[in-house]
């Protein structure tokens, strides 16, 4: 936010005072940026991929972790979904798994959970 308004304004001191007084009556809170940043993300992406967009965003390091604490375990849940969401049935062949799997793995989840989920959607192991 910062680096946003001082772009608008040459003077550095009223941009701090000005972020200071917004934070302190609790219109500028970190917490709620990471709240929204998981709502926003959790339906397409990894716990790992929405700590790095909260990373980006210049959340503290603390802030991710109490925020994200209990995302990693439902990141099997959030892949089988978005996969039911995006391919409905199995992959009927090579070409298709492999497409499948770049496309979880393109959204941040891991290896073996985009595997996992192809094989509970009933995909043949290759």
């Amino acid at each position: 936010m910062k680096r946003y308004l001082e772009r608008y304004c040459d003077d550095v001191e009223i941009v701090s005072r000005l972020l200071d007084d917004l934070q302190q009556s609790g219109l500028l809170s970190e917490a709620r940026l990471a709240d929204q940043v998981i709502r926003s993300r959790r339906a397409r992406a990894s716990a790992g991929r929405i700590r790095q967009e909260m990373a980006r965003r210049g959340l503290g390091d603390d802030v991710i972790a109490q925020s994200t604490a209990d995302l990693d375990a439902g990141d099997l849940n959030s892949a089988l979904a978005l996969w039911r969401k995006r391919f409905c049935s199995p992959p009927a062949d090579r070409l298709q798994r492999e497409r499948q799997l770049r496309f979880l793995l393109y959204r941040g989840f891991s290896l073996a959970t985009a595997l996992k989920v192809l094989r509970i959607a009933g995909a043949d192991d290759d």
